[in-house]
Protein backbone atom coordinates (compact mmCIF):
# COMPACT_ATOMS: atom_id res chain seq x y z
CA UNK A 1 0.00 0.00 0.00
CA UNK A 2 2.95 2.26 0.41
CA UNK A 3 4.17 1.85 -2.62
CA UNK A 4 0.80 2.73 -3.68
CA UNK A 5 0.55 6.03 -1.97
CA UNK A 6 4.21 6.71 -3.65
CA UNK A 7 3.06 6.46 -7.12
CA UNK A 8 0.19 8.29 -6.40
CA UNK A 9 1.48 11.29 -4.68
CA UNK A 10 4.14 11.58 -7.57
CA UNK A 11 1.78 11.34 -10.07
CA UNK A 12 -0.48 13.73 -8.39
CA UNK A 13 2.24 16.13 -7.73
CA UNK A 14 3.22 15.82 -11.45
CA UNK A 15 0.14 16.64 -12.64
CA UNK A 16 -0.45 19.66 -10.35
CA UNK A 17 2.79 21.17 -11.61
CA UNK A 18 0.72 21.49 -15.10
CA UNK A 19 -1.84 24.81 -15.17
CA UNK A 20 -2.63 23.96 -18.55
CA UNK A 21 -3.74 20.53 -17.49
CA UNK A 22 -5.57 22.46 -14.27
CA UNK A 23 -7.25 24.83 -16.62
CA UNK A 24 -8.46 21.97 -19.29
CA UNK A 25 -9.81 19.56 -16.03
CA UNK A 26 -11.28 22.00 -14.15
CA UNK A 27 -12.11 25.54 -15.42
CA UNK A 28 -12.72 24.44 -19.11
CA UNK A 29 -15.64 21.91 -18.65
CA UNK A 30 -17.05 24.18 -16.07
CA UNK A 31 -17.18 27.32 -18.16
CA UNK A 32 -18.29 25.06 -20.91
CA UNK A 33 -21.51 23.49 -18.50
CA UNK A 34 -22.21 27.40 -17.89
CA UNK A 35 -22.29 28.36 -21.74
CA UNK A 36 -24.19 25.89 -22.97
CA UNK A 37 -26.95 25.22 -20.14
CA UNK A 38 -27.48 29.30 -20.46
CA UNK A 39 -27.85 29.16 -23.84
CA UNK A 40 -30.60 26.62 -24.63
CA UNK A 41 -32.22 27.01 -21.16
CA UNK A 42 -32.67 30.83 -21.90
CA UNK A 43 -33.31 30.14 -25.72
CA UNK A 44 -36.41 27.96 -24.72
CA UNK A 45 -37.88 29.26 -21.43
CA UNK A 46 -38.83 33.11 -23.72
CA UNK A 47 -42.02 33.85 -25.35
CA UNK A 48 -41.95 34.66 -29.15
CA UNK A 49 -41.35 38.61 -29.28
CA UNK A 50 -43.51 40.60 -32.37
CA UNK A 51 -43.75 43.88 -32.65
CA UNK A 52 -47.38 45.67 -33.31
CA UNK A 53 -47.88 49.06 -34.87
CA UNK A 54 -51.40 49.80 -33.87
CA UNK A 55 -52.58 52.07 -37.01
CA UNK A 56 -56.54 52.52 -35.93
CA UNK A 57 -55.59 55.57 -33.09
CA UNK A 58 -55.84 52.83 -30.39
CA UNK A 59 -59.73 52.87 -30.59
CA UNK A 60 -61.37 50.44 -27.80
CA UNK A 61 -61.18 47.50 -29.86
CA UNK A 62 -57.48 47.65 -31.37
CA UNK A 63 -56.88 47.95 -27.68
CA UNK A 64 -58.40 44.83 -26.79
CA UNK A 65 -57.23 42.86 -29.61
CA UNK A 66 -53.67 44.00 -28.06
CA UNK A 67 -54.57 43.16 -25.15
CA UNK A 68 -55.25 39.07 -26.61
CA UNK A 69 -52.08 39.27 -28.34
CA UNK A 70 -50.14 40.15 -24.98
CA UNK A 71 -51.39 37.05 -23.37
CA UNK A 72 -49.83 34.89 -26.03
CA UNK A 73 -46.81 37.34 -27.56
CA UNK A 74 -43.85 38.82 -26.17
CA UNK A 75 -45.22 41.98 -27.81
CA UNK A 76 -43.16 45.53 -28.31
CA UNK A 77 -44.93 48.79 -29.70
CA UNK A 78 -44.24 50.57 -32.99
CA UNK A 79 -45.16 54.39 -32.72
CA UNK A 80 -48.38 54.77 -35.07
CA UNK A 81 -46.35 57.19 -37.22
CA UNK A 82 -43.35 55.05 -38.38
CA UNK A 83 -44.03 54.73 -42.04
CA UNK A 84 -41.97 52.21 -42.65
CA UNK A 85 -41.60 49.93 -39.40
CA UNK A 86 -39.13 47.49 -41.28
CA UNK A 87 -36.43 50.21 -41.44
CA UNK A 88 -37.63 51.78 -38.00
CA UNK A 89 -36.45 48.41 -36.27
CA UNK A 90 -33.58 47.68 -38.58
CA UNK A 91 -32.08 51.11 -37.36
CA UNK A 92 -33.16 50.07 -33.89
CA UNK A 93 -31.92 46.67 -33.67
CA UNK A 94 -28.91 47.16 -35.39
CA UNK A 95 -25.89 44.58 -34.44
CA UNK A 96 -28.33 41.96 -32.95
CA UNK A 97 -27.73 38.65 -34.13
CA UNK A 98 -30.76 37.01 -32.59
CA UNK A 99 -33.26 39.24 -33.71
CA UNK A 100 -35.94 39.07 -35.88
CA UNK A 101 -38.52 41.15 -37.67
CA UNK A 102 -41.63 39.96 -36.70
CA UNK A 103 -44.26 42.84 -37.49
CA UNK A 104 -47.83 42.84 -36.98
CA UNK A 105 -49.93 45.90 -38.17
CA UNK A 106 -53.62 46.73 -37.27
CA UNK A 107 -54.54 48.80 -40.04
CA UNK A 108 -56.69 52.05 -40.16
CA UNK A 109 -60.29 51.65 -39.50
CA UNK A 110 -59.77 47.84 -37.76
CA UNK A 111 -62.47 48.96 -35.60
CA UNK A 112 -64.91 49.99 -38.02
CA UNK A 113 -64.37 47.34 -40.01
CA UNK A 114 -64.53 44.30 -37.06
CA UNK A 115 -67.89 45.80 -35.90
CA UNK A 116 -68.85 45.68 -39.61
CA UNK A 117 -67.69 41.72 -40.07
CA UNK A 118 -69.04 40.83 -36.90
CA UNK A 119 -72.47 42.13 -37.67
CA UNK A 120 -71.93 40.60 -40.89
CA UNK A 121 -71.58 37.51 -39.44
CA UNK A 122 -74.23 37.76 -36.80
CA UNK A 123 -76.76 38.24 -39.70
CA UNK A 124 -76.01 35.39 -41.19
CA UNK A 125 -76.10 32.98 -38.53
CA UNK A 126 -79.12 34.34 -37.94
CA UNK A 127 -80.10 33.78 -41.15
CA UNK A 128 -79.37 29.99 -40.67
CA UNK A 129 -80.90 29.78 -37.67
CA UNK A 130 -84.16 31.01 -39.27
CA UNK A 131 -83.85 29.01 -42.13
CA UNK A 132 -83.13 25.66 -40.02
CA UNK A 133 -86.57 26.54 -38.44
CA UNK A 134 -88.69 26.67 -41.54
CA UNK A 135 -88.44 22.45 -41.42
CA UNK A 136 -89.92 22.08 -38.07
CA UNK A 137 -93.16 20.03 -38.66
CA UNK A 138 -94.82 21.90 -35.66
CA UNK A 139 -94.71 25.59 -37.30
CA UNK A 140 -97.92 26.20 -39.04
CA UNK A 141 -98.12 28.49 -42.27
CA UNK A 142 -98.57 31.66 -41.21
CA UNK A 143 -95.69 31.71 -39.18
CA UNK A 144 -93.56 30.01 -41.75
CA UNK A 145 -94.92 33.08 -43.93
CA UNK A 146 -93.90 35.49 -41.06
CA UNK A 147 -90.00 33.75 -41.05
CA UNK A 148 -89.34 34.10 -44.64
CA UNK A 149 -90.39 37.62 -43.88
CA UNK A 150 -87.84 38.28 -41.46
CA UNK A 151 -85.38 36.11 -43.53
CA UNK A 152 -85.87 38.58 -46.47
CA UNK A 153 -85.38 41.77 -44.79
CA UNK A 154 -82.12 40.02 -42.85
CA UNK A 155 -81.25 39.10 -46.60
CA UNK A 156 -81.33 42.64 -47.80
CA UNK A 157 -79.66 44.33 -44.60
CA UNK A 158 -76.88 41.54 -45.25
CA UNK A 159 -76.40 42.27 -48.58
CA UNK A 160 -76.80 46.11 -48.53
CA UNK A 161 -73.96 45.87 -45.43
CA UNK A 162 -70.19 46.88 -46.85
CA UNK A 163 -68.07 43.69 -47.20
CA UNK A 164 -65.21 44.14 -44.69
CA UNK A 165 -62.13 42.02 -43.75
CA UNK A 166 -59.44 42.90 -40.99
CA UNK A 167 -56.49 43.18 -43.14
CA UNK A 168 -54.21 42.51 -40.66
CA UNK A 169 -50.75 42.58 -42.12
CA UNK A 170 -47.93 40.63 -40.85
CA UNK A 171 -44.29 41.32 -41.77
CA UNK A 172 -41.63 38.73 -41.42
CA UNK A 173 -38.06 38.04 -42.67
CA UNK A 174 -38.00 35.23 -45.69
CA UNK A 175 -36.23 32.63 -43.99
CA UNK A 176 -37.87 32.69 -41.07
CA UNK A 177 -38.83 28.95 -39.86
CA UNK A 178 -41.48 30.19 -37.67
CA UNK A 179 -44.01 31.95 -40.25
CA UNK A 180 -46.71 29.15 -40.03
CA UNK A 181 -46.25 29.18 -36.56
CA UNK A 182 -47.09 32.74 -36.10
CA UNK A 183 -49.61 32.08 -38.91
CA UNK A 184 -51.53 29.55 -37.43
CA UNK A 185 -51.79 31.27 -34.03
CA UNK A 186 -52.68 34.71 -35.26
CA UNK A 187 -55.61 32.97 -37.17
CA UNK A 188 -56.87 31.01 -33.85
CA UNK A 189 -56.90 34.61 -32.07
CA UNK A 190 -58.47 36.20 -34.99
CA UNK A 191 -61.05 33.89 -35.01
CA UNK A 192 -61.57 33.93 -31.22
CA UNK A 193 -61.99 37.85 -31.32
CA UNK A 194 -65.15 37.86 -33.41
CA UNK A 195 -66.72 35.10 -32.16
CA UNK A 196 -66.06 37.24 -28.88
CA UNK A 197 -67.65 40.46 -30.64
CA UNK A 198 -70.57 38.50 -32.04
CA UNK A 199 -71.44 36.77 -28.33
CA UNK A 200 -70.94 32.85 -29.71
CA UNK A 201 -69.47 30.69 -27.32
CA UNK A 202 -67.69 27.31 -28.21
CA UNK A 203 -69.68 24.47 -28.37
CA UNK A 204 -67.55 22.18 -26.82
CA UNK A 205 -64.92 22.25 -24.18
CA UNK A 206 -61.48 20.35 -23.01
CA UNK A 207 -61.57 18.75 -19.99
CA UNK A 208 -57.46 19.40 -19.33
CA UNK A 209 -55.16 16.72 -17.59
CA UNK A 210 -51.63 16.92 -16.44
CA UNK A 211 -49.44 13.81 -16.24
CA UNK A 212 -45.59 14.73 -14.43
CA UNK A 213 -42.90 13.52 -17.12
CA UNK A 214 -39.50 14.28 -16.13
CA UNK A 215 -37.87 15.76 -19.28
CA UNK A 216 -34.49 16.13 -19.89
CA UNK A 217 -33.53 19.89 -19.93
CA UNK A 218 -30.27 21.58 -21.07
CA UNK A 219 -28.59 21.29 -18.18
CA UNK A 220 -29.43 17.89 -17.88
CA UNK A 221 -27.90 17.16 -21.39
CA UNK A 222 -24.64 19.00 -20.96
CA UNK A 223 -23.70 18.05 -17.36
CA UNK A 224 -23.76 14.58 -18.46
CA UNK A 225 -22.12 14.89 -21.74
CA UNK A 226 -19.30 17.23 -20.64
CA UNK A 227 -18.54 14.72 -17.75
CA UNK A 228 -18.55 12.05 -19.62
CA UNK A 229 -16.09 13.88 -22.28
CA UNK A 230 -13.75 15.18 -19.60
CA UNK A 231 -13.38 12.16 -17.76
CA UNK A 232 -12.37 11.04 -21.39
CA UNK A 233 -9.55 13.35 -21.94
CA UNK A 234 -8.56 13.26 -17.94
CA UNK A 235 -8.14 9.54 -18.73
CA UNK A 236 -6.22 9.14 -21.90
CA UNK A 237 -4.30 12.73 -22.02
CA UNK A 238 -2.68 11.70 -18.57
CA UNK A 239 -1.54 8.39 -18.73
CA UNK A 240 -0.49 7.93 -22.63
CA UNK A 241 1.89 10.90 -23.24
CA UNK A 242 3.30 10.59 -19.65
CA UNK A 243 3.48 6.88 -19.88
CA UNK A 244 5.71 7.19 -23.05
CA UNK A 245 7.67 9.63 -21.37
CA UNK A 246 8.79 8.26 -18.11
CA UNK A 247 9.58 4.72 -20.01
CA UNK A 248 12.06 6.58 -22.80
CA UNK A 249 13.56 8.31 -19.87
CA UNK A 250 14.27 5.00 -18.26
CA UNK A 251 12.20 5.66 -14.98
CA UNK A 252 10.36 2.73 -15.24
CA UNK A 253 13.29 0.65 -16.22
CA UNK A 254 15.27 1.51 -12.53
CA UNK A 255 12.02 0.58 -10.98
CA UNK A 256 12.86 -3.15 -12.44
CA UNK A 257 15.35 -2.90 -9.48
CA UNK A 258 12.68 -2.61 -6.63
CA UNK A 259 9.85 -4.14 -5.08
CA UNK A 260 7.27 -1.93 -7.13
CA UNK A 261 4.60 -4.62 -8.97
CA UNK A 262 3.29 -3.64 -12.15
CA UNK A 263 -0.28 -3.77 -10.72
CA UNK A 264 0.84 -1.54 -7.67
CA UNK A 265 2.27 1.49 -10.58
CA UNK A 266 -1.41 0.92 -12.33
CA UNK A 267 -3.31 1.32 -9.01
CA UNK A 268 -1.71 4.42 -8.27
CA UNK A 269 -2.34 6.03 -11.45
CA UNK A 270 -5.96 5.16 -11.12
CA UNK A 271 -6.31 6.58 -7.47
CA UNK A 272 -4.85 10.03 -8.84
CA UNK A 273 -7.22 10.01 -11.85
CA UNK A 274 -10.08 9.39 -9.78
CA UNK A 275 -9.11 12.14 -7.45
CA UNK A 276 -9.24 14.26 -10.25
CA UNK A 277 -12.61 13.39 -11.28
CA UNK A 278 -13.65 13.08 -8.23
CA UNK A 279 -13.31 16.64 -8.11
CA UNK A 280 -14.53 17.52 -11.33
CA UNK A 281 -17.68 15.92 -10.58
CA UNK A 282 -18.24 17.93 -7.59
CA UNK A 283 -17.78 20.87 -8.85
CA UNK A 284 -19.52 20.40 -11.92
CA UNK A 285 -22.70 19.14 -9.96
CA UNK A 286 -22.69 22.00 -7.58
CA UNK A 287 -22.68 24.30 -10.52
CA UNK A 288 -25.79 22.52 -12.02
CA UNK A 289 -27.83 22.87 -8.60
CA UNK A 290 -27.11 25.78 -7.28
CA UNK A 291 -26.73 28.05 -10.63
CA UNK A 292 -29.54 26.13 -12.35
CA UNK A 293 -31.80 24.51 -10.09
CA UNK A 294 -31.13 21.18 -11.57
CA UNK A 295 -32.51 18.14 -10.33
CA UNK A 296 -30.05 15.40 -10.34
CA UNK A 297 -31.42 11.59 -9.56
CA UNK A 298 -28.44 10.24 -7.97
CA UNK A 299 -28.52 6.76 -7.17
CA UNK A 300 -25.43 3.81 -6.62
CA UNK A 301 -26.02 3.04 -10.45
CA UNK A 302 -24.85 6.40 -11.21
CA UNK A 303 -21.87 6.65 -9.80
CA UNK A 304 -20.65 3.11 -10.29
CA UNK A 305 -21.56 3.61 -14.38
CA UNK A 306 -19.10 7.14 -14.17
CA UNK A 307 -16.41 5.16 -12.44
CA UNK A 308 -16.40 2.07 -14.61
CA UNK A 309 -15.98 4.53 -17.69
CA UNK A 310 -13.39 6.50 -15.95
CA UNK A 311 -11.39 3.03 -15.66
CA UNK A 312 -12.27 2.24 -19.46
CA UNK A 313 -10.42 5.53 -20.38
CA UNK A 314 -7.46 4.94 -18.18
CA UNK A 315 -7.12 1.28 -19.40
CA UNK A 316 -7.24 2.73 -23.03
CA UNK A 317 -4.47 5.27 -22.44
CA UNK A 318 -2.33 3.26 -20.18
CA UNK A 319 -2.45 0.44 -23.02
CA UNK A 320 -1.91 3.27 -26.02
CA UNK A 321 0.87 4.54 -24.04
CA UNK A 322 2.95 1.18 -23.79
CA UNK A 323 2.43 0.47 -27.42
CA UNK A 324 3.87 3.60 -28.65
CA UNK A 325 7.69 4.47 -28.26
CA UNK A 326 7.25 8.42 -28.55
CA UNK A 327 5.67 10.72 -26.62
CA UNK A 328 4.56 12.50 -30.28
CA UNK A 329 3.26 9.45 -31.13
CA UNK A 330 1.48 9.10 -28.33
CA UNK A 331 -0.15 12.63 -28.25
CA UNK A 332 -1.05 12.45 -31.73
CA UNK A 333 -2.50 8.86 -30.94
CA UNK A 334 -4.71 10.14 -28.38
CA UNK A 335 -6.22 13.14 -30.53
CA UNK A 336 -7.52 11.28 -33.10
CA UNK A 337 -8.93 9.08 -30.55
CA UNK A 338 -10.07 11.57 -28.30
CA UNK A 339 -11.04 14.78 -30.36
CA UNK A 340 -13.44 12.79 -32.75
CA UNK A 341 -15.28 11.32 -29.65
CA UNK A 342 -15.73 14.13 -28.52
CA UNK A 343 -17.39 16.05 -30.98
CA UNK A 344 -19.25 12.98 -32.76
CA UNK A 345 -20.46 11.37 -30.22
CA UNK A 346 -23.48 13.51 -28.96
CA UNK A 347 -21.89 14.64 -25.86
CA UNK A 348 -21.82 18.43 -26.85
CA UNK A 349 -25.15 18.63 -29.21
CA UNK A 350 -27.89 16.17 -29.20
CA UNK A 351 -28.04 13.53 -32.20
CA UNK A 352 -31.32 14.87 -33.70
CA UNK A 353 -29.23 17.41 -35.43
CA UNK A 354 -26.75 15.58 -36.65
CA UNK A 355 -26.72 13.99 -40.23
CA UNK A 356 -28.10 10.38 -40.78
CA UNK A 357 -24.46 9.15 -41.20
CA UNK A 358 -23.10 10.50 -38.18
CA UNK A 359 -25.59 9.28 -36.07
CA UNK A 360 -24.50 5.84 -36.30
CA UNK A 361 -21.13 6.82 -36.38
CA UNK A 362 -21.88 7.89 -33.04
CA UNK A 363 -23.65 4.99 -31.66
CA UNK A 364 -20.34 3.09 -32.07
CA UNK A 365 -18.33 5.64 -30.28
CA UNK A 366 -18.00 4.44 -27.09
CA UNK A 367 -17.65 8.00 -25.61
CA UNK A 368 -21.69 7.78 -27.12
CA UNK A 369 -22.98 4.96 -24.62
CA UNK A 370 -21.14 6.49 -21.59
CA UNK A 371 -22.67 9.80 -21.78
CA UNK A 372 -25.90 8.19 -22.50
CA UNK A 373 -26.31 5.91 -19.72
CA UNK A 374 -24.80 8.80 -17.40
CA UNK A 375 -27.47 11.11 -18.56
CA UNK A 376 -30.46 9.03 -18.38
CA UNK A 377 -29.84 7.45 -14.73
CA UNK A 378 -29.42 10.97 -13.29
CA UNK A 379 -32.86 12.33 -15.31
CA UNK A 380 -35.06 9.12 -14.76
CA UNK A 381 -33.06 6.86 -12.20
CA UNK A 382 -33.49 4.18 -14.17
CA UNK A 383 -31.09 1.55 -15.99
CA UNK A 384 -33.46 -0.58 -17.93
CA UNK A 385 -33.63 1.05 -20.90
CA UNK A 386 -29.90 2.15 -21.05
CA UNK A 387 -28.99 -1.91 -19.96
CA UNK A 388 -27.21 -2.39 -23.72
CA UNK A 389 -25.11 1.53 -23.05
CA UNK A 390 -24.23 0.12 -19.61
CA UNK A 391 -23.01 -3.41 -20.42
CA UNK A 392 -20.85 -2.09 -23.53
CA UNK A 393 -19.00 0.50 -20.98
CA UNK A 394 -18.64 -2.54 -18.43
CA UNK A 395 -17.19 -4.53 -21.16
CA UNK A 396 -14.60 -2.03 -22.69
CA UNK A 397 -13.54 -1.13 -19.12
CA UNK A 398 -12.53 -4.69 -18.14
CA UNK A 399 -11.48 -5.06 -21.41
CA UNK A 400 -8.79 -2.39 -21.24
CA UNK A 401 -7.91 -2.68 -18.28
CA UNK A 402 -7.10 -6.06 -18.37
CA UNK A 403 -5.26 -5.28 -21.73
CA UNK A 404 -3.23 -2.47 -19.83
CA UNK A 405 -1.39 -4.62 -17.32
CA UNK A 406 -0.90 -7.11 -19.65
CA UNK A 407 0.89 -5.14 -22.38
CA UNK A 408 2.25 -1.81 -19.48
CA UNK A 409 6.11 -2.60 -20.92
CA UNK A 410 8.91 -1.18 -17.89
CA UNK A 411 11.65 -0.50 -20.35
CA UNK A 412 12.05 0.03 -24.20
CA UNK A 413 12.69 -2.92 -26.38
Amino acid sequence: MRRILAIFLVFLKNWLRNRSALFFSFIFPLLLLLIFASIFTSERTQPITIFVQNQDQETQLSKVYESILNKTFNVEKIPSNISSPVNYLKTKKQGLITFKIRILIIPKGFEENATTLAMKEAIRLQILNLQRTLSSPYINESIKQEIIKGINVLQNVYSNLPNKTLNIKLITESEDTDYLLLNSILTQINGSFINNLIGVNATFSINHETVYERRISAVDYYLAGLLAAFVMTNGLFSTAPTLVEIRVKGILKRLLGTPLQKHEWFLGIIFSILLINSILLLEMLLAAVIIFKAKIGFNVYWILIFYIGMFFFIGLGVFIGSMVRSEETAIALVNLIGFPMMFLSGAFWPLEIMPDFLKYVAQVLPLYHFHTSLRYIMVFGDTTPVINNILIVVVLSLSFTILSIKFLRWKET
